[in-house]
Order: C-alpha cells, then structure tokens, then sequence
C-alpha cells in the first residue's frame, strides 16, 4: 500500500483485534457445538465438552508441529509485511476467506495476489500479473527487512451455554450420523471389489454416497434418525446427564 508504513498497519492491526476475537470465538465455538453433537449422538464420551476441546487442541498443536495445514481446527491470524520501494506489501496466513476479506476492507488495503502454480486470472491482465511476479521475486530474493504480525487470540474455552446456543439443527445432526453408518456398511458391503486397497476403497464409498442413488439412501437415514435424536441440554454437554 502506497505511502502507509508498517508503523500505521501496526496501529490497525491493534483496532482490528477486537473484530478478530469476536470471529474466532465465533468459529471455535461452532466447531466445538458440532464435535459435541456428534459426540452426543454417538454415545462416545461421557464429557463431550471436556473431550472436544481437547481434540481440538491436540489438532492445533499437530498444525505448529508440522506445519501442516488443519483449516478446520485452525483459528490462527498472522501476517508478514515488507517495506519495498515504497510500498508496503503483506502476506496474510489464515485459514478464513473472510476474516482476510474482513481485515482487507477494515484497513483498506488492496489485493496483490500472485501465484507460480495457477494460471492468470482472467481479469488481471497480463501486464499486472507481470509485474506482480516480479514484485514478489524481488522480495523473496532480495534484502528487505520482513515484519511479522501475529495475533494473540487465546480465549477461554467456551461455556456449555454457549455451545448449546451454536448446536447444529437436527437435519445436520442425522445427516453425519447417517453418512457415518452408511459409508461403514458400503465399506463392508460386496458392491465394492475385495481387491481394492482400503483407500481406494474409502474414496470409491464417498464417490457412491455422492451419487443420485447414494444420496437417495442417506435421505431415507435421515428421515429415520431425525425422531431418535434427543433434545442436547447443558448438562448433557458436560457430561452431568
């Protein structure tokens, strides 16, 4: 961005944290309710609150490990910035779309995508994608000075309250019980050849229930786990009931 030093997007990181908190509190806390349901309507912990969050740590803690990527259980927000010619340019990590989009309208700044691995987009034109590759091979492999900007986003883990109040409704709730069940009685099942290796056989299971026939069966599951399901309470999120 022309003329704005680091200093200045510094300023509008910290007025931008605020808006970033309430989003991540808003997605770990709908990531949670979803990972208890499922909990809950497969009987498989007696505290699914307590368990889903310790998932969602041990998820977390394998991204910083190994860097790779978990964009569900990864709430993170950082970026790095360089001063060059002039112009400062950043590079945003984040699993969220629109939190990017979010930050980008919030600090008004303008997109400089670049990508070695795609084709152009086809309203850059070829000039502008020029340039910008040559904008990025200049900071990659020359000696500015690089800045990074990490939020600290540690919250405390969510209430039951609040994890009852971002529950999945009930469509959702027997729709991943029903592919549960179903995907392991195609995995079992003869309509898949025996000499198939179990990766191939898991993907050709998820091609099928894709399918108009497929989904057809997943619906009729649905229609019969909807009435089963119970109605989630506080303390059955605990683990009290």
């Amino acid at each position: 961005m022309p003329n704005t030093t680091v200093d200045q997007l510094s300023e509008k990181f910290a007025a931008f944290r605020p808006i970033l908190l309430k989003a991540k509190v808003e997605a770990e806390t709908k990531y949670l309710a979803v990972s208890v349901a499922d909990m809950i309507d497969n009987q498989l912990s007696d505290r699914p609150l307590t368990k889903a969050y310790s998932n969602l740590v041990s998820r977390q803690q394998a991204i910083e490990a190994t860097g790779k990527r978990d964009p569900r259980a990864d709430f993170e927000f950082a970026t790095t910035l360089w001063n060059h010619a002039g112009t400062t340019f950043g590079k945003v990590f984040c699993e969220h779309h629109e939190w990017y989009q979010s930050w980008m309208t919030f600090a008004g700044l303008s997109d400089f995508d670049f990508w070695d691995h795609t084709d152009r987009p086809e309203d850059i034109s070829s000039a502008v994608w020029d340039m910008r590759r040559a904008v990025w091979a200049a900071i990659a492999n020359g000696t500015d000075v690089s800045f990074v900007v990490k939020f600290d986003l540690t919250t405390e883990p969510p209430t039951a309250g609040d994890v009852l109040k971002h529950l999945p409704d009930a469509r959702h709730r027997a729709m991943t019980k029903a592919k549960q069940l179903y995907s392991a009685e195609l995995f079992d099942s003869d309509m898949f050849a025996d000499t198939m290796s179990g990766t191939k056989r898991a993907l050709a299971v998820l091609d099928y229930m894709q399918s108009d026939a497929g989904f057809a069966v997943l619906e009729s599951k649905v229609v019969e786990i909807i009435p089963t399901l119970v109605t989630i309470t506080e303390e059955m999120i605990l683990g009290k009931a």
